[in-house]
């Protein structure tokens, strides 16, 4: 969808590299945010005592729609098919970075003894959000997650893809990297013409269906 943009690109202070996944303060360096998104990677208690602290903050009456992702399905007319508000404007932003992908892209999963009270076979799958193909040939994985690994299942999974598949790279896009993006790329996509524009809670594929909704032969696609 039209010539390519640079893929590094600042967010607000910060920049999003879409062939790593990491955030940057400026073009030249790692900020505390690619550290972040580093540690989850490869520190499995660090992403057990993070998925605490976010159940115990969904507890918390003042967090109601926080760590919540509107799902509305359906074909948008700029990106086509998707499940949700955030999946539909990370679509966006890859398209943006000039980044071919795929979407829910499914991968085997051996379930190790440790995991085996989870699941009631030997195998499983795994469904990603986003696949970015980098140039070296590795594979970027992009899960959204407004509740990063709230269920046990969906923790085991992620850590056997970690495991079972070393050279990809999974990321989760939780609430803060979200805003992050949100930030610096609303405006543009809004102001793109190749795209519908920035899908928020008031204005969406449900509540404006004659700006997002994609139609064939006069027949809306909204699930």
């Amino acid at each position: 969808m039209g010539g390519e943009k640079s893929a590094k690109l600042k967010v607000g202070v910060h920049g999003f590299d879409a062939d790593t996944g990491e955030c940057y303060t400026s073009i030249g360096g790692k900020n505390s945010m690619a550290l972040l998104q580093s540690r989850r990677q490869t520190d499995p208690e660090f992403r057990k005592r993070n998925a605490e602290a976010v159940r115990r903050a969904r507890l918390n009456p003042k967090n109601i729609g926080k760590y919540s992702v509107r799902a509305i399905y359906g074909d948008r007319n700029d990106i086509g098919p998707a499940q949700s508000t955030w999946e539909a404007n990370f679509a966006r932003i890859l398209t943006y970075c000039g980044k071919d992908f795929y979407i829910r892209e499914k991968f085997r999963l051996r379930v190790p003894e440790e995991y085996r009270y989870l699941f009631n076979s030997e195998e499983t799958e795994a469904n990603i959000d986003f696949v970015v193909k980098q140039p070296r040939g590795n594979w970027v994985l992009y899960e959204i997650m407004a509740h990063p690994l709230e269920g046990k299942r969906d923790y085991a999974k992620l850590e056997m893809l970690r495991q079972q598949y070393p050279k990809t790279k999974l990321h989760i896009i939780d609430a803060k990297f979200y805003d992050r993006l949100r930030s610096y790329f609303e405006g543009r996509i809004n102001s793109d013409m190749r795209f519908s524009g920035w899908e928020t809670e008031k204005d969406n594929l449900r509540t404006n269906p004659k700006r997002y909704l994609l139609t064939i032969n006069s027949e809306p696609t909204l699930k």
